[in-house]
C-alpha cells in the first residue's frame, strides 16, 4: 500500500479574522463506509487544526492632508447626517486577510484499486495590516493629534475583538466538522485529486460561510465607535482645535 500526504494552500483576501486556536482531536469509530476496510482504511494520524494570528505593526502614514483623506472610501456614516459636511482628519485602514492549508494525507491498496483520504493538518493564518492617518494639518503632539490617534486606536480594537469571535465559530465548525468526517472513502484510486479538491472546498466553504456575517458585524462595531457622542467627546478634549472631531474608519 501507498501512503503519501497531499500539501494544498489556499489564499482568501476578506474583511476578516484573528486568533490562536490549536486543537487535537481523538478519532471517532470509523464510519459505514469504512468499516469493512478498516484494517487499512484509517487515518495514520490524528488531524491537527492550528489557527494563527497575525497582527503586523501599525503602521503610521502623518503625510496626507485632511483635502487628501477626504478623497479615501469611508466604510461608516458619517454621525451628523449627510446635511453636515465634514473632513477626515484621521482614518483606520485595514482589510483583515485569511489563508488555509491543508495536508491531506492518503493510503492506496493495490488490491482493490482503492484510496482512504483524511485531513493530516489544517492551518489557518488569520492576520491584518492596520494602517493609522492622521492628517498634517494636526502636528504630532498637539491635542487633536493625540485625540484623533486615541479614536483610530479604538478601530484597530474593535477589529481584534471581531476577529477573536469568529476565529472561535470557525474553530468550532472546523472541529466538528474533522471530529464527523475524519476519513474519506474507500473510493476508487483514480479520483483521489477529487476528492482531495471536495475536501478542501468543504474547509473553505465553513470559512466563507462566515465572511459576510463577520463584515457585517464588524460593519456595526465600528459604526458604533464612530458615533456622534464620540465625536463630541473628543472635540470637547481639545476645544482650541476643530469644533468637531472628523474621524472615520476606513
Amino acid at each position: 500500500m501507498t501512503i503519501k500526504t497531499i500539501i494544498q494552500r489556499i489564499v482568501l483576501k476578506q474583511n476578516l479574522l484573528f486568533f490562536a486556536l490549536c486543537l487535537a482531536f481523538v478519532l471517532p469509530t470509523a464510519p459505514s463506509l469504512a468499516q469493512n476496510h478498516s484494517d487499512w482504511c484509517y487515518p495514520r494520524s490524528a488531524a491537527r487544526i492550528d489557527i494563527v494570528p497575525s497582527t503586523d505593526d501599525i503602521t503610521f502614514d502623518f503625510s496626507k492632508s485632511e483635502k487628501e483623506l477626504n478623497n479615501f472610501k469611508i466604510d461608516t456614516v458619517n454621525p451628523y447626517g449627510k446635511e453636515v459636511i465634514v473632513d477626515v482628519g484621521g482614518l483606520m485602514a485595514g482589510g483583515i486577510q485569511l489563508n488555509h492549508r491543508a495536508n491531506i494525507g492518503y493510503v492506496t491498496n493495490p488490491n482493490y484499486d482503492l484510496s482512504c483520504l483524511w485531513y493530516d493538518s489544517l492551518q489557518i493564518d488569520i492576520g491584518i495590516k492596520p494602517t493609522i492617518y492622521i492628517a498634517r494639518e494636526y502636528n504630532k503632539g498637539t491635542c487633536m493629534h493625540n485625540a484623533i490617534m486615541e479614536h483610530e486606536m479604538k478601530h484597530i480594537q474593535v477589529d481584534i475583538d471581531i476577529v477573536n469571535k469568529y476565529a472561535n465559530k470557525i474553530g468550532y465548525e472546523i472541529n466538528k466538522k474533522l471530529t464527523a468526517e475524519y476519513i474519506y472513502g474507500p473510493a476508487p484510486a483514480a479520483q483521489t485529486a477529487q476528492i482531495q479538491q471536495q475536501m478542501m472546498s468543504s474547509i473553505t466553504d465553513i470559512i466563507m460561510r462566515y465572511v459576510e456575517e463577520l463584515k457585517e458585524a464588524r460593519r456595526a462595531a465600528q459604526q458604533k465607535v464612530d458615533s456622534r457622542q464620540e465625536y463630541d467627546r473628543v472635540s470637547a478634549l481639545c476645544k482650541k482645535g476643530v469644533k468637531k472631531l472628523k474621524s472615520r474608519y476606513h
